[in-house]
């Protein structure tokens, strides 16, 4: 390759690192203290399962991206992995040559911005921070819902909001939660049924077998 060409490729690469940088400031995700998803360990059939599935989202995502079912869900307690997993997948997938627009967001984090601002200006532009990026991983989803409780109307509008706009948009998305899948239905079967319906992957992973961090 000639002075000039080596000079192209140099900018080229570059330029992507300053916009993967770019989006994982926007996104809150601190890249550099996060895990690969070479790094998850199949500690049992289960994790071996999520992992296999993990790689196989992020090895065809140009290819799932298009399809009706391009959600990555886990189901499972604390200390299952599954925010280290989907965090690894995030990572992944903002490090393509043409990184993907990514957020990864806390449930908590994400309802009290919504209901703060539901009656004033921004609101509009926040919800479209959740609703329009290209991919959205919303961790600890209903976490303070998942043994007992209901949602009120409040939690329902925002909410079924962000997951309807998604799911009708086609945008991937992944979510963690510490519900089962029977506990979300419970608690609204119109979200619940977006999201089963839209799963790439569902990983399930209950019981002190799942609990990697006992392990430790």
């Amino acid at each position: 390759m000639d002075e000039n060409g080596g000079e192209r490729w140099r900018e080229c690469v570059c330029a992507v690192k300053r916009m993967q940088e770019q989006i994982c400031l926007e996104a809150g995700f601190d890249v550099e203290h996060c895990k690969r998803i070479a790094d998850y360990e199949e500690w049992n059939e289960t994790a071996k399962i999520a992992k296999e599935k993990a790689v196989e989202f992020v090895m065809n995502f140009h290819e799932i991206r298009k399809k009706r079912k391009n959600w990555f869900v886990f189901f499972g307690q604390s200390g299952s992995g599954k925010t280290m997993l989907c965090n690894a997948i995030i990572r992944a997938l903002i490090h393509f040559d043409k990184p993907v627009q990514a957020r990864a967001v806390k449930y908590f984090e994400m309802m009290y911005r919504l209901k703060s601002h539901s009656n004033d200006e921004d609101y509009a532009r926040i919800i479209r921070g959740y609703t329009d990026i290209e991919v959205l991983f919303i961790d600890d989803f209903l976490k303070d819902k998942s043994v007992s409780g209901t949602l009120t109307e409040a939690d329902i509008k925002h909410l079924f909001t962000v997951i309807d706009t998604r799911y009708n948009k086609g945008k991937p998305t992944l979510i963690t939660t510490e519900c089962t899948p029977i506990r979300l239905s419970e608690l609204d079967e119109a979200i619940f049924y977006r999201i089963h319906e839209t799963a790439f992957a569902e990983i399930v992973s209950k019981g002190s077998e799942n609990n990697y961090r006992k392990r430790l």
